[in-house]
């Protein structure tokens, strides 16, 4: 098994005190960023994978009540002729 390059004098995530934070502009001025941004952050997944999500209809992948977030769409390619 090969050693960690990761030590405690050189950890490969911030410490608390250095952390960047979400600016409040995004929560005031554009929430669907802002949840974009939080959605992303939190889950880990990339912009590709959060754009097809849908949030409410017959089909969506968040079930709010549950609490649960499905990830189970990709991205359509548009092709212009």
């Amino acid at each position: 098994m090969p050693a960690s390059t990761s030590t405690e004098e050189a950890p490969k995530s911030l410490a608390p005190d250095r952390r960047v934070p979400v600016p409040r502009r995004y929560a005031r001025d554009t929430l669907e960023h802002y949840a974009f941004l939080f959605v992303g952050i939190n889950t880990g997944l990339r912009p590709s994978s959060l754009r097809p999500l849908r949030r409410d209809g017959a089909n969506a992948d968040i079930k709010w009540r549950e609490g649960i977030l499905a990830v189970r769409r990709s991205p359509t390619m548009v092709v212009s002729l």
